[in-house]
């Protein structure tokens, strides 16, 4: 279920973030390097999420099941880490759209 949280952890700034670039670099520059930084994340994870689905469709068609006691078909529990990795390519895409149309990093207020 982790998987499901990552994209709107992304979205909330709730991931680490190692700022060592970020922090050498003119603040209005920031979004430019945040725009490089998320489209090689998108792709990457879009990659991932690529051969993931396939594994899910080779599990569902093949009727693989685990190894307990109830037998899960383990198109399921894959099948909730694609949707994971599903929506945060989505966040990652959205934030690329973000990023490149305001020219700024998006700031979350936290609610303290």
């Amino acid at each position: 279920m982790i998987a499901c949280s990552l994209g709107y952890s992304l979205e909330r700034n709730g991931l680490i973030k190692v700022n060592i670039l970020s922090d050498r670099l003119p603040e209005k520059y920031h979004w430019i390097l945040d725009s490089l930084i998320s489209l090689v994340s998108f792709a990457m994870f879009f990659w991932v999420s690529y051969y993931w689905y396939i594994n899910v469709a080779r599990s569902f068609k093949r009727n693989v099941t685990s190894e307990s006691i109830a037998e899960t078909p383990l198109w399921i529990p894959e099948g909730m880490v694609l949707i994971g990795l599903a929506l945060l390519c989505l966040t990652l895409f959205v934030r690329i759209l973000v990023l490149v149309s305001t020219r700024q990093v998006p700031h979350i207020e936290s609610n303290k």
